[in-house]
């Protein structure tokens, strides 16, 4: 998917993809919703995790870049060839 171009394309991209996966989970009854299966091996609790993860950190990078500081990427105790781990600790 190409990335946005300006602020309303994004919005609209946002809202697409979260209408898209909220139909998706709709779908799924509570006594799956924990169960992995889905996009490699995750539940639908998984994937809300991995999402509110990189979510915050974007927005801890976001402070810490307007604060004059240079954020730990991609996050204290994490380097880029360990996201995996890093995603584990989302769903954690």
């Amino acid at each position: 998917m190409p990335l946005a171009t300006s602020k309303i394309e994004l919005l609209e991209k946002l809202s697409k993809a979260y209408v898209n996966r909220d139909t998706e989970f709709d779908a799924i009854t509570p006594d799956l919703e924990r169960q992995k299966g889905i996009e490699g091996e995750v539940s639908c609790y998984d994937i809300v995790a991995y999402q509110i993860g990189w979510g915050k950190l974007l927005l801890g990078w976001e402070k810490s870049e307007l604060a004059g500081k240079i954020p730990k990427m991609p996050a204290a105790g994490y380097q880029w060839n360990q996201l995996g781990d890093l995603a584990n600790s989302f769903y954690r």
